[in-house]
C-alpha cells in the first residue's frame, strides 16, 4: 500500500515535472464504509424479508438506502479527519463517497492511514464521477461560468 501511496503522491518518479512543486496536490479520496455497520444492518434486513414483514422490492430499495446513508456518513467521518489534518476539502459526491480534497503529500498519505479512507485517486477521477450519476448515465454538469459542460444520456426512439 505504501508504494501505491507513494505512486499516488507522485513520489515514486522524483524527474517527474508535474509534480517537482512542493506545492498542494489535488486528489480524489475514496470514502471506505464502515463493513461491520452494514453487515449488521444488512442481517437484520435480511431477516426481516426472511419473515415476510418486507418484499423483495422494498429489500432492495432498503438496501441501496443503507449503503447510501453509509456512503454519506463515511464521507462526512472523511471531511473531519481531512480538514483536522490541514487538508482542504473541494467538494464531495457523497452518495458515490468521493471527495475532492487538496493538500500537502505527506498530510495527504497520512490521511490515506485513516480507517475512513479506502484509497486515494487522480483528481480526474472525482471529475469523472461528477459527470456520471451513480447508473452511470452522464448528467448536465456547468463550469464556472454556469455553460452546461456535457448533456444528459438520453435514448432516442430512432
Amino acid at each position: 500500500a505504501v508504494g501505491v501511496g507513494a505512486a499516488l503522491a507522485g513520489c515514486a518518479e522524483a524527474g517527474d515535472s508535474a509534480n517537482d512543486d512542493d506545492g498542494p496536490r489535488r486528489v480524489t479520496v475514496v470514502a471506505s464504509i464502515d463493513e461491520d455497520e452494514l453487515e449488521s444492518r444488512q442481517d437484520a434486513l435480511e431477516a426481516e424479508f426472511d419473515a415476510g414483514n418486507v418484499t423483495a422490492s422494498e429489500y432492495q430499495i432498503e438496501l441501496v438506502e443503507i449503503e447510501t446513508e453509509l456512503r454519506n456518513e463515511a464521507v462526512e467521518t472523511v471531511e473531519s479527519l481531512a480538514e483536522d489534518a490541514g487538508i482542504t476539502v473541494e467538494d464531495t459526491l457523497p452518495d458515490q463517497g468521493l471527495l475532492l480534497v487538496e493538500g500537502d503529500d505527506t498530510k495527504l498519505l497520512e490521511l490515506l492511514e485513516e480507517d475512513a479512507v479506502a484509497s486515494l485517486a487522480k483528481a480526474s477521477f472525482f471529475d469523472e464521477a461528477a459527470d456520471t450519476d451513480g447508473a452511470g448515465n452522464e448528467t448536465t454538469d456547468t463550469d464556472g461560468a454556469g455553460n452546461e459542460t456535457t448533456e444528459p444520456s438520453e435514448q432516442s426512439d430512432g
